[in-house]
């Protein structure tokens, strides 16, 4: 799956349900990952996954402004209690 800020394949075991991310200390749930990813499809701005003899190459981009709204989305959505 591919991580919703940044064109990187990261969720490639159907068993990780998180991925901690150093260089903006985040730690990305794979559902709401998914989530986000399912808007950039439907707002026709998710890039193309191709794979090719077995490996997978992402065509495309992703703005710079879409990627910081993405991302403090998901650090407000970070530091929210949970019940």
């Amino acid at each position: 799956m591919l991580l919703c800020y940044r064109n990187e394949i990261v969720f490639t075991d159907c068993g990780m349900r998180s991925y901690w991310d150093e260089q903006h200390s985040l730690m990305v749930d794979r559902d709401i990952n998914a989530s986000i990813n399912l808007k950039k499809l439907g707002l026709d701005i998710f890039p193309k996954i191709k794979r090719r003899s077995g490996n997978l190459s992402v065509v495309g981009t992703i703005d710079d402004s879409t990627a910081k709204e993405i991302l403090d989305t998901l650090h407000r959505a970070a530091k929210m209690p949970t019940s």
